[in-house]
């Protein structure tokens, strides 16, 4: 039961993932909303550079759980900064 509910919520949040991309790709193709479809482009190129950046560290097995888990939090804040969002 644990399982498919797990599944279920991992199915829905890749759905919603792939069309609100698809979504703010084609708006921006069509010129409407600019600045909204963009923010969420930027967004979801951040979350898939935490995302590896976090399967990278997780994957390496650091024995210190503050290095492990402030190596992402670092990384996403420099490039928040970057960024300006």
């Amino acid at each position: 039961m644990l399982e498919k509910l797990k599944r279920t919520i991992i199915l829905f949040c890749l759905f919603f993932t792939f069309a609100t991309l698809l979504n703010s790709v084609l708006n921006l193709l069509f010129g409407f909303g600019l600045e909204i479809h963009f923010h969420i482009l930027e967004r979801a190129a951040l979350n898939f550079i935490n995302a590896v950046i976090l399967t990278m560290v997780l994957e390496r097995r650091q024995k210190s759980v503050f290095i492990r888990f402030l190596t992402p939090y670092i990384t996403v804040i420099l490039l928040l900064c970057g960024t300006a969002v």
